[in-house]
């Protein structure tokens, strides 16, 4: 059991035996970065407001409305990055 994970014979591509952790290449990469900006500042934003001493009412309001414009913020870019993907392979066939 001493033996490595970049030693394993056959390993995936793209994973940990490769030397790092790669995510294959795809238009929606930036989506991902932006999910998880989001899941890594709203659980911020509840700890600042609780130890802010902020009513819970107050709190739960403060992160439904994030939430959801985070949510809302996922559904735009998403869509923009179909839709420019789209563009990029019609242009891509008519060549």
């Amino acid at each position: 059991m001493t033996e490595s994970v970049s030693n394993r014979p056959g390993a995936a591509p793209g994973s940990l035996a490769r030397g790092g952790l790669h995510v294959a290449a795809s238009p929606l990469n930036p989506l991902k970065l932006d999910l998880a900006v989001l899941l890594l500042l709203l659980p911020c934003l509840w700890l600042a407001l609780e130890l802010a001493g902020v009513a819970a009412g107050t709190v739960v309001g403060t992160l439904a409305g994030s939430s959801t414009a985070g949510a809302l913020w996922l559904v735009w870019r998403t869509r923009a990055l179909i839709r420019r993907e789209r563009e990029r392979q019609r242009g891509a066939q008519q060549e």
